[in-house]
């Protein structure tokens, strides 16, 4: 699976995940013929190619250069070596880092939630692993008791799960060490990243409060390059796990609160640690306490994500789609790459050099207004997957898109509410294709689920006869 593809001209830098879950690259070379991206044209260029078009049919032309766009590089990609692509599209299980820090919390709590100025000192960062180590990073001295107390209380909090958790603490001279340890030595051998809320707080507080400290956040990226609105550290994947639990979660059906401390006890029956008064007070107070509710935030997240495994759709859309893992977030990115890939298929290819077409607001579905009072017999019908199953029936997809209030539309041309024509041709639409395709891969997957689901309850009843 795919973190970043980095363009270097003669060859794509692609950061992925190898077989133990650790990070690795693969270098695509790209030819001297290969460095160029299409143009449109016009019919009377000379230089137009013989061979391929836009994917609506316009002549285009190859422009030399080794600054590839987007729809270039995932030509590439689909053009290269099975042999050296294949670790880009097979599935593997990232080793994975949760996340959690603690901000100083003053008389202004606004300070300690304004992450574009990062006033606050960073108190404290809580790292846990999917193998089960934590480690703190902190300000303040704890003795080898109390490093103890707070190991014997973390396993103590889990012990339903039966692991044991390994603990440590690494107590910093300065915020600024502490906070350039974590950029420079811990950052980049973390090949994912994740935290409850990560990109809303911890992780744009901790951009900006090394950046008022004098650290170059860059440094945690192997490239040193951040990227995205999110500035995300170039071949290290980050994911926001509330930002996909929101998406994709279908485990715990009632979701009164997105709050960490509800979703634990939702999913696993574990709660964050209580403690009297603010967490002002916890710190000033009890920096034992303050340190293994840190740590426990962490681990948290580690067993939530073992039951809920929100991050395994997340993965797979990326694997099933060709697509950079945190992009797969875009169902906009994945469809254009799915269709990029059928249309290569027809000689046709995507061009960046399109006039921006102007956003217009379109009708959504229609809601009838309910009639108020009490009713018998109320009935509630649901097409099934209605959109894509009437792109299939009516092969409605943009190549063949004819335009809007057509006054002599051919035979054959299907007219859509809004007045637009769609026309078929002697090709089944690109979508009409991937939708089906889809729907096989969908119907096959649930008949092997079905299928591991009557293997586990006819397992359970011999281990019931068996007791």
């Amino acid at each position: 699976m795919i973190i970043n593809v980095e363009n270097m001209g003669s060859y794509l830098h692609v950061s992925h995940f190898d077989d133990d879950g650790g990070l690795t690259y693969t270098d695509i070379p790209v030819s001297d013929g290969e460095r160029y991206i299409w143009e449109r044209c016009s019919p009377s260029d000379r230089r137009k190619d013989p061979v391929y078009k836009t994917w609506d049919g316009h002549p285009v032309r190859k422009v030399k250069t080794e600054r590839y766009d987007k729809y270039r590089v995932v030509e590439l990609l689909l053009k290269a070596p099975a042999d050296l692509t294949k670790p880009l599209w097979d599935f593997q299980n990232p080793n994975k880092y949760f996340v959690d820090i603690e901000v100083e919390i003053t008389e202004e709590m606004a300070d300690a939630l304004d992450t574009e100025n990062a006033k606050n000192k960073v108190l404290s960062i809580g790292i846990a692993t999917d193998k089960c180590k934590l480690i703190v990073l902190g300000l303040d001295e704890l003795t080898d008791k109390q490093k103890a107390n707070i190991h014997r209380s973390v396993n103590k909090h889990f012990e339903k799960f039966g692991d044991e958790w390994s603990f440590k603490y690494v107590k910093f001279d300065s915020e600024y060490d502490l906070m350039y340890t974590f950029f420079k030595d811990l950052g980049p051998k973390m090949p994912l990243m994740t935290g409850w809320n990560w990109f809303g707080y911890d992780w744009p507080y901790l951009v900006n409060r090394a950046k008022r400290l004098g650290i170059d956040p860059k440094i945690i990226s192997p490239a040193q390059k951040l990227i995205g609105k999110n500035n995300l550290p170039m071949h290290l994947l980050m994911v926001d796990y509330l930002e996909i639990y929101k998406k994709w979660d279908r485990v715990i059906k009632i979701k009164e609160s997105n709050r960490l401390d509800y979703v634990g006890e939702k999913a696993v029956g574990i709660k964050k640690i209580e403690y009297e008064g603010t967490l002002r007070d916890l710190y000033q107070n009890d920096k034992e306490k303050f340190m293994f509710y840190n740590a426990v935030d962490c681990a948290l997240l580690h067993y939530i994500d073992q039951k809920l495994k929100t991050m395994q759709t997340l993965f797979k859309i990326a694997q099933l789609n060709k697509v950079e893992i945190d992009r797969s977030l875009s169902p906009v990115w994945s469809t254009e790459v799915m269709m990029l890939e059928k249309f290569l298929e027809r000689n046709q290819v995507f061009t960046s050099d399109q006039k921006e077409e102007v956003h217009v607001k379109f009708t959504g579905g229609y809601v009838k207004e309910p009639i108020q009072g009490l009713h018998d017999w109320v009935a509630c019908y649901d097409f099934a997957s209605l959109y894509p199953n009437t792109m299939v029936q009516w092969g409605i997809s943009p190549e063949v898109y004819k335009g809007k209030h057509i006054v002599e539309p051919k035979e054959g041309w299907v007219k859509c509410s809004s007045g637009a024509y769609f026309g078929g041709d002697d090709e089944s639409p690109i979508l009409r294709t991937i939708i089906k395709d889809l729907y096989s891969k969908r119907r096959k997957a649930k008949d092997q689920m079905l299928s591991i689901q009557t293997e586990i309850a006819e397992l359970e009843k011999e281990l019931e006869m068996l007791s």
